[in-house]
């Protein structure tokens, strides 16, 4: 499968802060990511994250280019007129579930019978 973002990409635009990257594996093996889509016309990535320590999500919007670059992402989080680790859980689902050739791609986390009642 080519990935429509290779691990290069996401290393190079978290640059020097690479601990983001770790902290968005820690995040989607933790299951923070609640929605997902990609729309392969745009290369256009639209997430939902649920903060760490927090009742809340965030959203998170990633423009690549067509070779697979992040080209602009922007998180609704207080870090992420920047980069914050949020930016990092889209980025690496879609390196690891969202192959180049796949049509537009949508995906939301269910809700737990727990969270339906508050």
């Amino acid at each position: 499968m080519t990935s429509v973002v290779s691990v290069s990409s996401i290393a190079a635009f978290f640059g020097e802060e690479s601990q983001l990257i770790e902290r968005g594996e820690n995040s989607l093996s933790s299951s923070r990511m609640e929605k997902f889509s990609y729309s392969p016309e745009t290369y256009h990535i639209l997430a939902k994250v649920h903060a760490s320590m927090r009742d809340k999500s965030y959203t998170v919007e990633i423009d690549l280019t067509a070779d697979g670059k992040v080209e602009r992402a922007s998180c609704d989080c207080p870090k992420g007129m920047y980069r914050c680790h949020h930016m990092a859980v889209p980025l690496l689902h879609a390196q690891k579930s969202v192959s180049k050739t796949d049509g537009e791609c949508q995906w939301s986390k269910k809700k737990n019978k727990a969270d339906e009642e508050t």
